[in-house]
Order: structure tokens, then sequence, then C-alpha cells
């Protein structure tokens, strides 16, 4: 999950606007961080979160608002701290997409179903 979060960084940064040159420097540099090391080695559920919230972000930008209130509901599924992207993409979604309210309202609800589910689902299986 670690690897597959520094990619998917990769991929933000790509959406985000940076160049090939730039996206790869700031990857090198997230892929060599302290934390990214000791979250991924211990196999804390850190980095689990953290990889959901990335892949949450990259289809928050991309436009794919369901698929991204899912990624959140599995980021707070893991830790509950994860559902805080919700506040970074509100004030997002202040300041630019005022014009998409439907869809983001729909990503809220999706969020707050598929945790309800998700939740169900991991303590059966567990």
């Amino acid at each position: 999950m670690g690897t597959l979060g520094i990619i998917i960084f990769y991929f933000i940064c790509r959406k985000s606007g940076f160049s090939v040159n730039v996206a790869t420097i700031a990857t090198f540099l997230f892929a060599l961080d302290d934390m990214v090391f000791v979250h991924s080695g211990l196999a804390l559920l850190d980095v689990y979160m953290l990889t959901f919230i990335l892949a949450a972000v990259l289809f928050y930008l991309d436009e794919r608002y369901i698929l991204s209130g899912i990624f959140v509901a599995l980021a707070a599924n893991c830790k509950l701290v994860g559902v805080l992207i919700i506040i970074a993409f509100c004030l997002h979604w202040v300041i630019y997409r005022r014009d998409k309210w439907k869809a983001f309202a729909a990503s809220l609800a999706v969020t707050a179903v598929s945790f309800v589910f998700f939740s169900g689902v991991f303590r059966f299986i567990y």
C-alpha cells in the first residue's frame, strides 16, 4: 500500500498541472519521507488510510465524486481521522466548484452510506 500511495501521489501531481520533472521530484521527496518509511515498513494502519485518502483526492480532482466518497469511507474505516479530508474537499468545493453542488452532495451521502456499509462488512469478516 505504501508503494501504491507513492504512485497515486505522482498522478495527483500530474493532475494538478505540474510538469513531469516537478511531479517526479515531488514524488521522490514524498517517497523518501521518514514517515512513509516507518508506516510502510511497520504496516501500520496509517499507510492504508493515507493510500485511500490519496486515491480519494485523485478521484476528487478527476471529478469522480462518487468514487472519491467511497475511498474517503475506506480511509475512515482504517482510522477515523481519515474522514478529515472532507474538510479539505469542502473548502476546495466552496472556493472553486460551487456550481457542482449536486454531485458534491451525492458524494457526501455516498461517503456516509459507504462508511456504514464497510463497517458492517468488515465487522462481519473480522
